[in-house]
């Protein structure tokens, strides 16, 4: 199909196991590009022969197919079915869709074809949201690491999505932004470590008062984020998880905003301010927490907060 001459080309349609037909649209002028075809997701089976008048090739079959396939023969389902879809690729792929390739062979070990249409909506309607795949994916039992500290909290919705970025690794810290050539040092404003994301939020020597009068010294010996919350949610034990989540967010949101403090204004604040910050904020979520939780015990860790802070 990638050398197509002047004379007219005869077209012919193949009869598949199931009945369905497949049908070209035969042209006389090849020199002006037609669609020839409508494609079909189905089983595989379905086989469409062209004959070239010209150069009198051999049918050709599964066309889409020989696009990345050195096999004329092969058809797509002969290809899941037997596991080739390795061998006949052409060796064009860059390094990166080589090693993207073995994930997704791997990912169809256990997939099935099927000539039934796929009637599967994500949970909400038809119409695709961020949400309904992260709900389809919580039934299934994947795992979503540090996804109920991030949707299951009142905080903010942008806290929430602060902390989404955080759990992919997209936080702009300076070390990130080092790598991508918009600052000269990775350097962390307060010490002379790479700013990383996990020195950000808990390796930085600033921290360890600010992690002590909250409970949670440990917090700044972990070596990932889900350490991090972890071991600030040890003292918050007590809380309902949907309060818990909250504050692990509230801790980790003004650790972030002292940061923006110290690299925009050159304020450097103390453990005691931060202390006094997270009570503010605190006080301001308050009134976004639902009826049916008591805000008591968050009275009663505010009022610890205040009193080791002075």
């Amino acid at each position: 199909m990638d050398s197509l001459g002047s004379a007219p080309s005869t077209v012919r349609q193949h009869h598949d196991t199931v009945g369905r037909t497949h049908r070209l649209a035969a042209f006389n002028d090849s020199s002006q590009p037609l669609g020839i075809t409508n494609v079909r997701v189905g089983d595989g089976e379905a086989i469409v022969r062209v004959d070239d008048g010209i150069f009198l090739r051999p049918c050709l079959r599964a066309l889409a197919l020989l696009s990345h396939c050195t096999n004329p023969a092969l058809t797509v389902a002969d290809a899941f079915r037997e596991r080739r879809l390795l061998l006949p690729l052409q060796p064009r792929l860059t390094v990166t869709a080589q090693g993207q390739l073995g994930s997704l062979v791997g990912s169809l070990q256990h997939a099935a074809l099927s000539s039934d249409s796929d009637a599967r909506f994500l949970p909400g309607g038809p119409v695709f949201s961020t949400a309904g795949a992260y709900r389809i994916m919580c039934t299934t039992g994947v795992a979503l690491p540090l996804a109920d500290y991030n949707w299951e909290n009142f905080a903010p919705l942008k806290v929430r999505v602060f902390f989404w970025i955080a759990r992919h690794g997209n936080t702009r810290t300076r070390a990130l932004l080092h790598r991508h050539g918009v600052l000269p040092s990775p350097r962390c404003p307060f010490c002379d470590a790479n700013e990383d994301l996990l020195h950000l939020f808990a390796g930085c020597s600033r921290l360890s008062p600010l992690f002590t009068l909250v409970g949670a010294p440990a917090a700044g010996a972990v070596r990932d984020l889900e350490g991090i919350c972890a071991a600030l949610a040890v003292p918050l034990h007590e809380h309902a998880p949907f309060v818990r989540h909250t504050l692990v967010l509230l801790i980790l949101w003004i650790v972030w905003k002292s940061r923006n403090r110290k690299v925009f204004d050159d304020v450097w604040m103390r453990a005691r301010q931060l202390a006094l910050l997270l009570a503010e904020h605190c006080e301001l979520w308050l009134h976004r927490l639902p009826r049916c939780f008591s805000r008591h015990p968050v009275d009663a860790w505010l009022a610890q907060l205040r009193a080791s802070s002075t």
